[in-house]
């Protein structure tokens, strides 16, 4: 199989995964559907304040990641040439 195949079939595979329903999807519907519209936006801000806040507090670790392209090696560490 040829690179662009697998890129474009892992794409669409990825695609999907994100286009499907999850638990914070049937929280907004069972809310929006029990309550009204204004609870079920309530549960939808919420859950998206949660996200950020998720974001927020993994993006200064991301940094620190030796697979990180913008994080080489920390010197002295097991991995570095200097040992």
């Amino acid at each position: 199989m040829s690179s662009l195949t697998v890129s474009l079939a892992f794409g669409g595979v990825v695609l999907l995964g994100a286009m499907s329903p999850g638990p914070d999807f049937a929280v907004v519907v069972r809310r929006s559907a029990g309550s009204g519209r204004g609870p079920g936006m309530a549960a939808a801000l919420g859950i998206a304040v949660g996200v950020f806040a998720w974001v927020v507090a993994a993006a200064p670790t991301r940094s620190r990641c030796p697979s990180s392209p913008s994080a080489g090696p920390p010197s002295g560490s097991w991995w570095s040439p200097t040992w």
